[in-house]
């Protein structure tokens, strides 16, 4: 364990230097390391006071992520800030980079801070519906009071040592030599020991308990009717901290932290984060590595293409974009400026665009692009007829890609001489804040090629997924699956109405129905009758739309579909709209709300396991990661896999199983899904990477 800590004596100041990699992780070993040498400095009459520093270009930015699953080992975080806090000899903390989560609560557990003014804080676990668990709620109200407290630990950005209101956490702020300050502040400390205060011991942020209890009631106010399990407990704590005292608070945030660790919200969070960042682990890394895209050629100058555009030049890649006429060029070179304006760039965008982007009427200017995407409307002719094209012109060790999320790539490539370099690079929203990006192999993608497009696609800060579909993207056929079931629930006797209320309490934000009338109920034919192997899907729920369609019910754009929409473009419920859709009243009770939730997760699971056996998608993950990231799953719930795991997948089964008679196409069982019961597994079984990776069980 020694090796976790560097040890300096500077004439009777011990510099403790915590170096535990590059992010100076406070492992079960550094905190006992730590333990045993704050006690052994303790005991130590020459040493008058402590700093603590850490090594690199860090102080520590807390506990592994990997350990936030389960309780954690003795000794504690908490431990380790007790035995900081309670140490009769001056404690100082050094801070420089990020000091995060656990390395900001050991930092508040000392008795002074020192700190550079670039220090970077914050407790971005929150973000994963997890507390703060070793006393920051108790010791940080006591020096910035509820309202920075709350805003602190909530947000989902980092906040400089400067910022307004964080005064009090620091000693001093000085740039580049906080070790130095850190010694001379420790040696004062040790001098005057009148001077040294435990965080316990301090109120200062309490000084106007008023104003400490309207910062708790706001935010409290704020958060009436939201499903937010950590807010609340995070809420309490803080006003704990004014009115308990500190041991007993301790206690009351120990209480939550619990509480919200096994909370399914936060696992649902957790594993969401972990599929995203699991996602770009494709088998192809195995086979090869990528290829450098210097210059990048793009097809089509619409929002698609020159979103793309803008995104890679903004990047630093040189971009060739062609455009049929003049006039198509200077509306695609006004759109990539818009995109450049709206990526908020430390240059104006017309230098960027002036520098970077090459706009051209000319095809043959594309033969100096290492890569070429095409981004041109989801039409089968037409985006053959593109390829066709620049089959003649690009180098034969260029990769064409295509951002169809619908067409088979099969059919796009066999327009070209050279089907093995064609791939589809779905990139979802272009400019939207939707960061995935899905990777679909054509047949016969060398390796080299899956891997170059996934990371291009990934410096351009986009999360990649794998879809092995052959064409159209994991989400379509999840979505099926999910609005199938939702007019499976409709046939039951719930009207389209209570399903819609039913999935945005569930936390989906425009439910079913409403998402639909959103996209418009035309393009969700349209794209369901291009979407590359669509009968293998249930889409039964295209015959309503169909009916509404010809019936001139649209969706929000012509002011009607399943809702009636006003000219402030709010949904409002349609008395005729079982009329309109030829329901036939249902005699029987109509399903609870607990029904519909899992008949809808259930169909999507059974549609997820299909995707698995057929290998479209690697792990249940990358399911769940396209379907948070490209289609507004609810975070909380980790996608549809995780929420069938999170739900029981025996009641998953079970579910299935009392409902196929009624509609096979959508749940009849997936014979994967009663294995993994039977083996006493879930689809997490299914998520590891690698050569450990498993596949559905037969």
């Amino acid at each position: 364990m020694a090796h976790l800590i560097e040890i300096e004596h500077r004439d009777g100041v011990v510099i403790l230097t915590l170096d535990n990699g590059p992010a100076n992780l406070l492992s079960r070993d550094l905190r006992a390391a730590l333990i045993d040498r704050i006690g052994a400095c303790g005991a130590n009459a020459e040493v008058a006071a402590i700093v603590l520093r850490g090594a690199g270009e860090c102080f520590s930015t807390g506990v592994d992520f990997a350990d936030l699953d389960t309780p954690p080992e003795a000794p504690t975080l908490a431990d380790l800030c007790r035995v900081v806090e309670d140490c009769d000899k001056p404690v100082v903390a050094a801070l420089h980079g990020r000091v995060l989560g656990g390395g900001l609560e050991l930092a508040l557990a000392a008795h002074a801070r020192v700190a550079d003014p670039g220090s970077l804080l914050g407790f971005p676990n929150f973000a994963m519906g997890l507390m703060p668990e070793a006393g920051a709620t108790q010791r940080l109200p006591r020096l910035i009071g509820a309202g920075r407290s709350l805003d602190l630990i909530r947000s989902p950005r980092l906040w400089t040592a400067e910022t307004e209101g964080l005064e009090p956490l620091f000693d001093l702020i000085v740039p580049d030599s906080t070790v130095e300050a850190a010694e001379t502040l420790a040696r004062a400390l040790a001098a005057q020991p009148e001077r040294q205060r435990r965080t316990r011991d301090r109120v200062d942020g309490f000084a106007d308990p008023a104003a400490f209890q309207a910062a708790v009631s706001r935010l409290r106010h704020d958060l009436e009717g939201q499903d937010r399990p950590p807010d609340q407990r995070l809420i309490d704590c803080i006003e704990a901290s004014l009115i308990m005292p500190f041991d007993t608070g301790l206690v009351f945030e120990e209480a939550a932290v619990e509480d919200c660790r096994d909370a399914t919200y936060s696992k649902g969070l957790r594993h969401a984060y972990k599929a995203i960042h699991r996602a770009p682990n494709f088998p192809e890394r195995l086979r090869a590595g990528s290829t450098r895209i210097a210059v990048l050629g793009v097809v089509g100058g619409g929002p698609s293409g020159a979103g793309i555009a803008a995104q890679a030049a903004a990047a630093g890649h040189k971009v060739i974009l062609f455009e049929r006429s003049v006039e198509a060029v200077r509306e695609a070179r006004a759109r990539v400026a818009a995109g450049l304006n709206v990526l908020n760039l430390a240059e104006p965008a017309e230098t960027v665009l002036d520098r970077q982007v090459d706009l051209t009427e000319d095809l043959i200017r594309l033969a100096a692009a290492d890569m070429v995407i095409e981004a041109v409307a989801e039409n089968p002719q037409t985006k053959a007829q593109v390829f066709a094209a620049l089959d003649k012109v690009v180098r034969t060790d260029a990769i064409l890609a295509s951002n169809t999320a619908l067409l088979p790539i099969a059919d796009i490539a066999a327009a070209t001489n050279h089907p093995d370099r064609v791939i589809g690079l779905h990139f979802h929203t272009t400019l939207a804040p939707n960061p995935l990006a899905e990777v679909i192999p054509g047949p016969g993608n060398a390796a080299a090629t899956v891997v170059t497009a996934a990371d291009f696609a990934t410096g351009l800060g986009r999360t990649v997924a794998r879809c092995g579909t052959g064409g159209g993207s994991l989400g379509e056929a999840m979505l099926c699956a999910l609005r199938a079931a939702a007019w499976f629930a409709v046939g039951q006797g719930a009207s389209p109405y209570v399903v819609d209320r039913v999935m945005t309490r569930f936390g989906f934000a425009n439910g079913v129905f409403r998402a639909l009338d959103r996209q418009g109920l035309d393009v969700a034919l349209k794209r369901l009758a291009l979407l590359h192997d669509h009968d293998r899907y249930p889409i039964g729920f295209s015959a309503p739309l169909q009916r509404l369609v010809e019936a001139g019910r649209t969706g929000q754009r012509t002011g009607i579909g399943f809702y009636i929409w006003d000219e402030h473009m709010a949904p409002h419920e349609d008395p005729d709209l079982a009329d309109a859709l030829a329901l036939e009243r249902h005699g029987g009770a109509a399903p609870s709300e607990r029904q519909i939730q899992l008949t809808c997760i259930a169909a999507m699971a059974n549609q997820g396991a299909k995707l698995l056996r057929s290998g479209a998608a690697l792990r249940p993950s990358d399911i769940d990661a396209v379907m948070i990231l490209g289609h507004g799953f609810p975070r909380p719930l980790g996608g549809p896999m995780k929420s069938a795991d999170m739900a029981g997948l025996f009641n998953v089964l079970q579910e299935l199983r009392r409902l196929a008679d009624a509609a096979p196409d959508i749940f009849d069982p997936e014979p994967g899904i009663a294995a993994l019961v039977k083996n006493g597994d879930d689809f997490e079984a299914l998520n590891r990477l690698g050569r450990n990776r498993r596949t559905l069980p037969e």
